[in-house]
């Protein structure tokens, strides 16, 4: 990871947790900015992100803002299926202006 991309996923963090109330998706447990963690819903493996895109898999509607305990529950929100993942791809690839 550039210095850059680590400058955006930090910025994409502090706007992400704050939009949350600094509170889990799924428990609602208040923490502070450094406990919290972004959770990719379909994640960043390399045949993901060759599939749907670096910028999509990044996308903040593939993300939540979790807690540690939290964490392996936003992969849980998509199915494991080709056709759960091509549905939840459909509103970021339209915000990112991507015709499928």
């Amino acid at each position: 990871m550039t210095f850059k991309e680590k400058l955006k996923a930090i910025e994409l963090k502090q706007e992400m947790v704050s939009k949350a109330g600094n509170r889990c998706f799924y428990c609602g447990t208040l923490l502070s900015i450094d406990k919290l963690q972004l959770a990719h819903i379909v994640p960043k493996y390399g045949n993901f992100v060759k599939k749907y895109g670096k910028e999509a898999i990044h996308h903040p509607l593939n993300m939540r803002v979790t807690c540690s305990s939290c964490n392996s529950l936003a992969m849980d929100e998509c199915s494991k299926s080709d056709y759960a993942r091509e549905i939840h791809f459909k509103p970021i690839y339209k915000e990112l202006g991507i015709e499928l």
